[in-house]
């Protein structure tokens, strides 16, 4: 939806019926990038990213979401330090699970799609593609930078289960040293974080 003379991108996120008809632009008032819209399980709801500088980088990932009916956007994660990514609804569709970077990991949050801090739920290595169940668990994909991706379940406990095990043979043939999360101080004094 970029306008002339195009010296910004700007990306938006639009919808149109199943059985066609007009295409309408939900986030026109946004100049700057929106994408990955994902409805709630009612349809009345979407979540989607949304950033503000329409110029591009620096600029990070927002959740965002949108009553269809009213118009009215939110940002849940505005002024969170961590860029957002791969969001989807609960089953119930009062929070939303997405998972977000943080000192070098991916990690999975849930934010309550009222308003509130993002809570984390699993913390290490790295996790995608994050699928909620009717009974509150969650199915998503995790990895290290010793061990690949593999299925696991985030049970209501917290506890996490393992579903595959594809590359277990593979892993035990490796000869792996260990990984240590350091912090050093960078420019400006300010604390860097690395892996060694």
């Amino acid at each position: 939806s970029t306008e002339p003379p195009y010296r910004t991108l700007n990306r938006d996120v639009f919808s149109v019926s199943t059985s066609g008809g007009p295409v309408t632009n939900l986030t026109a008032s946004n100049p700057a990038d929106d994408s990955d819209p994902s409805f709630s399980p009612d349809g009345k709801t979407i979540a989607y990213g949304a950033e503000r500088k329409a110029d591009g980088w620096p600029d990070y990932t927002r959740l965002a979401i949108k009553d269809l009916a009213s118009g009215k956007t939110t940002l849940l994660t505005d002024g969170w330090e961590n860029a957002a990514r791969e969001w989807t609804f609960t089953a119930d569709g009062r929070d939303i699970v997405f998972h977000a970077e943080a000192r070098a990991r991916v990690n999975l949050y849930r934010i309550p799609t009222a308003g509130g801090t993002p809570h984390e739920l699993l913390r290490g290595g790295t996790t995608a593609g994050v699928q909620p169940t009717e009974g509150g668990t969650f199915v998503l994909q995790q990895h290290s930078l010793t061990r690949p991706p593999e299925l696991v379940v985030l049970e209501r406990s917290g506890k996490v289960r393992p579903l595959t095990a594809v590359n277990d043979d593979l892993v035990r043939q490796w000869a792996l040293g260990e990984v240590e999360d350091r912090t050093f101080t960078g420019a400006g004094d300010a604390p860097v974080q690395m892996f060694v």
